[in-house]
């Protein structure tokens, strides 16, 4: 898979020396490996000199854009990480940097609706699309989706592909899921969401899927 990183770090300590460069060289690595694709990430430490040697780090703010995670491509995301406990490994360049316990992320993302519609009919997630037009169209397969404005449009499609049936719903967060509700039907179901993940507010925006939460972060 093409992979393009941009990267930019900046930082709030007063320590500009080859161990913050160092740091910001290893949290860039692991990231990378977390990330599918990724562009445009910047990066901001948070955290004093001698904690950063302690190994103990306050905080760390992320920006991007064009972001695929698990195979969700989300256009922007901003989160916030953190407090996190890492380990320096000096003999290793880019894998200098290992976290050593878990922590918390809490943050937006955002994600248009092209991008959705292909990340449900992709293989990895194709359950969960068919899951969506089972509960909310009585239907057994994906069809189509667009995002109109604030409205989330499922659309049932024929043997040709023309459009047979169209539903219109609006989307917000509910027990600490994704809750999609028939816009004017008692029509409703709740995403499944993992067990380290909770969504404290989601709702439909120009044409867009904005996504509001916590996650708690394995090392």
């Amino acid at each position: 898979m093409a992979e393009r990183v941009q990267f930019e770090m900046t930082n709030k300590t007063s320590n500009n020396g080859p161990l913050l460069q160092l740091i910001a060289t290893g949290l860039k690595f692991w990231l990378k490996n977390q990330l599918d694709e990724v562009h445009d990430l910047t990066l901001e430490l948070n955290g004093s000199a001698l904690e950063l040697i302690k190994g103990h780090l306050n905080g760390i703010s992320i920006t991007a854009k064009k972001i695929k995670y698990q195979g969700f491509e989300f256009d922007f995301a901003k989160l916030k990480a953190g407090p996190l406990k890492i380990k320096i490994n000096l003999n290793k360049l880019n894998d200098s940097i290992s976290l050593e316990q878990s922590f918390q992320v809490n943050g937006t993302v955002a994600m248009n609706g092209n991008a959705l519609s292909q990340t449900l009919q992709s293989t990895r997630w194709s359950w969960l699309g068919d899951m969506l037009f089972e509960n909310l169209l009585g239907q057994s397969k994906f069809g189509a989706l667009d995002i109109n404005d604030d409205i989330l449009e499922l659309n049932d499609l024929s043997l040709d592909n023309q459009v047979s049936k169209k539903e219109t719903f609006i989307l917000n967060a509910n027990s600490g899921s994704i809750l999609i509700s028939h816009k004017n039907l008692p029509i409703r179901t709740l995403i499944p969401m993992d067990k380290d993940i909770y969504i404290e507010k989601a709702y439909l925006q120009k044409g867009m899927v904005h996504i509001t939460g916590h996650a708690l972060v394995q090392p």
